[in-house]
């Protein structure tokens, strides 16, 4: 159960760490354009000077990390969709809503309209699926 535990966990690291570096983008945008609008921000105008530009390598860079780590865990989970697909619709919600929505486990909870026991209980059950012989592309059968 390990391996897909931790395959699962670095799809939610990766979606953290591209909401964290769009994060950061919007900031530095917004840190470019206080006290004005965003059209005149991007705007070089007569000036000659594009206020965005004070933050253009923070801003790109932190965009172009949040694109890297979205791509890497768009791939993971397409990786693991057709395992997860395979499973019970709560289990897919379960799995789905927590690594790849982020979601916290009163979140899942919520969604799915059930207790957070129960949904941590259908979340155990969908890890020891993903590794039984059948669905483990490892040949390992949760070994």
């Amino acid at each position: 159960m390990t391996q897909t535990k931790d395959r699962l966990q670095a799809l939610r690291n990766l979606r953290m760490s591209a909401n964290m570096h769009y994060a950061k983008a919007a900031e530095y945008f917004q840190r470019a354009t206080r006290g004005m609008s965003s059209r005149h921000a991007t705007a070089i105008g007569g000036t000659g000077h594009c206020p965005l530009s004070d933050y253009t390598l923070e801003y790109s860079a932190s965009k172009d990390r949040g694109k890297r780590a979205s791509d890497d865990a768009n791939r993971m989970l397409q990786s693991f969709l057709p395992q997860i697909k395979s499973l019970p619709q709560e289990h897919q919600q379960v799995l789905l809503l927590f690594y790849d929505r982020l979601y916290s486990w009163e979140d899942v909870a919520k969604a799915i309209g059930r207790s957070r026991q129960t949904c941590w209980q259908l979340h155990k059950e969908a890890l020891a699926a993903l590794q039984t012989p059948s669905t483990d592309k490892t040949g390992q059968g949760g070994k």
